[in-house]
């Protein structure tokens, strides 16, 4: 069962302007020094587009592959090392047919992960003990999310949490959450500072519990 506790958010696009670069995204509390060789996880990372728009505008699909395989690259990859943290690895993104909801809870769109992947619309799927593989969800444009006292994207502009897809062992559902707030020129200078930022603890987060 996916735990609202672990949620991390930070504060919506509302309320700062949001840059393209990778190197505007939030810093990171910086946990502990790792050497090179005791990098201890190498992200795999699902893009899922959610949203009508990616149906109808493949090369919005193609820019935001490009900015995440361009951003695996980056000096911001490698500021991760030090958390344990290897080159991320891109996946084949996924843009999913069904239909969005004007509201959703934090456990609805959990949920809605979960039936995508056992479905086989979502693929790969995590095995048993996966602890590298994350999905990145850009959900609706104009789809409310609760998060509990706060909503999204209103008042956060992303999160990212872990859960179990079976009901037995660990968590081996690892996925960033970031709402769409624009599908205009600007759709990827709008989202790439939550991007990054989920992204980053996602990946720190893995590495501590490998």
């Amino acid at each position: 069962m996916s735990r609202t506790r672990a949620l991390a958010l930070i504060p919506s696009p509302r309320a700062e302007r949001l840059r393209s670069s990778p190197r505007h995204a939030a810093p990171v509390r910086k946990l502990h020094a790792v050497r090179q060789r005791d990098l201890a996880v190498i992200p795999r990372v699902v893009p899922i587009y959610w949203d009508p728009h990616f149906v109808q505008a493949p090369a919005d699909v193609a820019a935001f592959d490009e900015f995440l395989r361009t951003l695996f690259c980056s000096s911001w990859m490698s500021g991760l090392e030090e958390f344990g943290v290897a080159p991320a690895e891109l996946l084949p993104s996924i843009v999913p047919t069904t239909p969005r909801r004007s509201r959703m809870s934090h456990a609805q769109l959990k949920d809605q992960l979960v039936g995508w992947i056992q479905s086989g619309a979502v693929s790969p799927k995590p095995k048993k003990a996966d602890r590298s593989l994350i999905y990145l969800v850009l959900s609706p444009l104009g789809m409310e999310l609760s998060l509990g006292a706060v909503s999204a994207p209103t008042q956060v502009s992303g999160y990212h949490d872990s859960a179990r897809l079976e009901p037995r062992g660990d968590d081996n559902l690892r996925y960033a959450v970031v709402p769409l707030v624009s599908l205009e020129a600007e759709i990827l200078d709008a989202h790439s500072r939550p991007v990054c930022h989920e992204l980053a603890q996602a990946f720190i987060a893995c590495a501590r519990r490998s």
